[in-house]
């Protein structure tokens, strides 16, 4: 059995034309997902641990079930290490089925809309069978390479948006700090180079401290170890993201693991009062 934090994971019969999947871990993104799935007009036989989603999703013809049928196309949605991946992939293959990696950045609201960016791993003929799938769910889809190489850039994503947080949460805290409304100097950035999806979405966020996540900030903190240990395999030495993950493990010891990864901007504030 294979099973990860976060895991978000497709399964689909390659004998089936994909139009039956399988679907496991039905959390914040992973439900949204599998609704999106149903409405697009697929079969979803889907796992999951909490009885209410498991109602809930049945309810809208989800098929709950516990099993993994042989020679499958897997595509795992989650964040792992690109080594785990590949060991994945290598042991499937002697089972003549295959893996996708196919991590997605977009947090809850993504999931919602279906506009997740995702990035693939894996071999290029097996991606393009389930690029349709992976169509209802994203928009910004990108083959990178063999399998790992999706998991290598979520990695990379993890790391700017980590280092992002800290840079707008420094910004407002030096606005708050000068007497400027943090709103305006918000917008103001936001018209020019410095505009983001961080400021836009996650300024909002430290400017009302609203840090319903989104993303929690233990599974940030898990990306980043992630990305750390990647960065010491190839022996590059990564000061600023090991700042941002000072950070993200003091959010987590002060009890907000739970919370928006934005709400280092809390942490930060804490540091400079």
């Amino acid at each position: 059995m294979i099973y990860y934090l976060d895991s978000i994971q497709y399964i689909m019969d390659s004998k089936k034309a994909h139009c039956e999947i399988g679907f496991i871990g039905l959390g914040i993104m992973g439900k949204p997902m599998v609704k999106n799935l149903l409405m697009s007009g697929y079969k979803v036989s889907f796992f999951a641990r909490r009885k209410k989603v498991i109602d809930e999703i049945s309810a809208i013809g989800g098929i709950y079930i516990k099993n993994i049928l042989p020679d499958t196309t897997l595509i795992d949605m989650s964040t792992i290490s690109p080594d785990v991946t590949v060991e994945i992939a290598d042991k499937l293959k002697e089972k003549k089925s295959y893996l996708i990696d196919a991590p997605v950045s977009g947090g809850e609201i993504g999931a919602i809309n279906g506009n997740l960016s995702i990035m693939v791993g894996g071999q290029k003929k097996i991606f393009n069978k389930v690029l349709p799938i992976l169509s209802v769910l994203g928009e910004n889809i990108t083959y990178i390479g063999k399998n790992g190489s999706g998991q290598i850039t979520k990695a990379c994503n993890q790391i700017l948006v980590a280092g992002t947080l800290v840079a707008v949460s420094e910004v407002l805290l030096m606005a708050k700090k000068s007497g400027c409304n943090l709103n305006l100097v918000r917008e103001a950035l936001m018209g020019g180079f410095a505009n983001s999806k961080i400021l836009e979405v996650h300024g909002d966020r430290m400017i009302s401290s609203d840090y319903k996540p989104g993303f929690k900030s233990k599974l940030h903190l898990k990306d980043l170890d992630i990305a750390l240990n990647i960065a010491k395999d190839l022996n590059i030495n990564l000061k600023g993201t090991k700042y941002s993950r000072k950070l993200m493990h003091q959010s987590v010891v002060d009890k907000k693991q739970e919370k928006d990864s934005s709400v280092i901007h809390e942490i930060i504030k804490k540091i400079n009062k």
